[in-house]
């Protein structure tokens, strides 16, 4: 399908106000019932589903602002970043805006940075033509696309997303030791939140009485809730509440790049950042390479524009880039994938709180990066790790989920914070159905995967491939823990007009438990194609 200039501005256009004016679907709770690997090596299912194709479009829409034309849509139009590398030169410009066209609107002197504004673009002198000049982007908090943006199969979570990610047992002390930075719309008091959080507001300065947007309540209530409807994964971490947009949810690169430092120098060990932009800031770049450089892991959201490449910071390789599944464990429509996506968690209608005291289902990967980011924190403070180390583990004990091995569209698969926190636990047998795919090829083939997911070898396990046409008796020799293997299945189904199923099914060998039989079964419908 081919868009036209027009369309593209017009698209891109919408895209960008609407992230300024509106971004996220929300529902009161009482209205319901109740070591990372190269990316080079990540293989994409062969398989087109719905979905696609609006994917695609999309994609050549953000395609397009690459080429620079667009920049005037993704950035501030009368501001400028000036970044130095030396000291002297940035002084030296700071003195010089004194009785000069520019105005400085604001500075962060540990990136020598200063933020300017100008009326017209000769104000900026010889600037123009120094490397030193750079756009100060929108950064806003991921929009959630309206009708068709999730998929009609789609299940939320409501109150189970801790039991999803494996947390069945006493959780109170976890993170303990651990502070977390939460750079996002700001922390409100909240029952469901601890007492003890600090504030930093680069919006409107401290003591603010002003309207907050409830996203940052959110956030923090999935990585350190304190009550039975939302429980945190990590409650007993500490929080950095530092806030960078105002109520209609938008900020821009610099303030991010400052929240990002200001969250390092309150002695952050995790940061977690449930926003994004798509310029890309050389500024925001600067920071995060800060934060790492200090010993800080950062985690954001991938995005919710549907796009085959996640926002900024997520798409940075430093940054630990987290999408959205529902409760099946399938990627939610809205969620961003791509070579950057490093993992996926539960990201479609998470019970949380929100501001007065309310609580909501929050959908979008906003939900899914604190949850990583509590994880992280979890194995930190369970295994005495330092924030990289147990970033690392984390990713190490993700459930394989999407085409074997590392994909593009659920990274190392699904977050498992169980399986992480009993990675040290011996006895434990767990066998797991986690994927079946159809290559389009010259002959049609299955792929179907499984993975041990517990802590013993497992050998001579029989694995059985269901279809409407056929059933294959498989055996798994020997699996060791976390490894996975995949099986090649010929067959004459070819996805087209009318949709199937594929079913494995795998059990342990006699004599032996298998502590969670609920994952043996995967069960994939395979959709109708849509032609381009």
């Amino acid at each position: 399908m081919k868009i036209k200039p027009l369309e593209l501005v017009l698209g891109l256009a919408f895209l960008i106000l609407a992230g300024l004016i509106g971004w996220l679907a929300v529902a009161d709770i009482s209205k319901t019932t109740a070591s990372r690997e190269e990316s080079s090596n990540r293989r994409s299912p062969t398989l087109v589903r719905p979905a696609t194709n609006e994917k695609k479009n999309q994609t050549e829409r953000l395609s397009a602002t690459k080429s620079g034309q667009l920049d005037s849509l993704l950035a501030h139009p009368k501001q400028r970043l000036v970044r130095f590398d030396n000291e002297k030169d940035y002084r030296k410009f700071l003195s010089s805006l004194d009785g000069s066209k520019l105005r400085l609107v604001d500075s962060l002197d540990t990136l020598r940075t200063a933020l300017v504004s100008f009326r017209d673009p000769v104000d900026l002198g010889d600037l123009l033509d120094s490397d030193q000049l750079g756009l100060n982007y929108f950064v806003t908090l991921p929009l959630l696309p309206g009708d068709g943006s999730v998929q009609a199969s789609a299940v939320g979570f409501g109150g189970n997303a801790l039991e999803w990610l494996g947390i069945t047992s006493e959780n109170s002390t976890w993170g303990e030791g651990v502070t977390i930075a939460v750079i996002d719309s700001g922390i409100t008091d909240h029952p469901a939140l601890p007492e003890n959080i600090r504030h930093i507001d680069l919006v409107e300065g401290e003591g603010t009485t002003a309207t907050f947007n409830g996203h940052g309540t959110a956030v923090a209530s999935l990585i350190a809730g304190t009550n039975r409807i939302t429980p945190g994964v990590s409650p007993a971490a500490s929080l950095i509440d530092v806030r960078i947009t105002g109520a209609d949810g938008t900020s821009s690169s610099f303030l991010l790049a400052e929240g990002i430092v200001a969250a390092v120098d309150a002695g952050a060990d995790l940061i977690n950042i449930s926003l994004g932009s798509y310029g890309d800031s050389r500024l925001v770049r600067d920071a995060v390479d800060f934060a790492i450089e200090s010993g800080a892991q950062i985690v954001s959201s991938s995005g919710n524009e549907g796009f085959e490449q996640p926002s900024y910071p997520a798409a940075y390789d430093e940054v630990i880039a987290v999408g959205a599944v529902d409760r099946e464990g399938v990627l939610v429509n809205f969620s961003n994938t791509g070579e950057a996506l490093d993992l996926t968690a539960p990201g479609l209608e998470v019970f949380s709180a929100w501001t007065e005291g309310r609580y909501i289902e929050f959908s979008g990967t906003s939900a899914s990066a604190p949850y990583v980011t509590a994880a992280i924190a979890t194995a930190m403070s369970e295994f005495n790790l330092n924030a990289a180390q147990a970033a690392n583990y984390v990713l190490q004990f993700a459930n394989e989920a999407g085409a074997p091995g590392s994909d593009l569209l659920y990274g190392e698969g699904h977050l498992d914070v169980g399986r992480v926190v009993n990675s040290e636990t011996p006895g434990l047998f767990d066998i797991a159905a986690v994927s079946n795919l159809i290559v389009v090829d010259d002959g049609n083939t299955i792929v179907t995967t499984v993975q041990n997911q517990g802590t013993e070898r497992i050998r001579n396990a029989e694995l059985t491939l269901r279809t409407s046409t056929a059933q294959v008796p498989l055996r798994v020799s020997s699996l060791a823990p976390g490894e996975i293997q995949s099986f090649e299945v010929p067959t004459t189904l070819t996805p087209g007009a009318e949709a199937f199923t594929i079913t494995s099914e795998v059990e342990l060998g006699s004599g032996f438990n298998d502590i969670e039989r609920s994952n043996n079964v995967e069960t994939t419908l395979i959709e109708p194609l849509i032609e381009p």
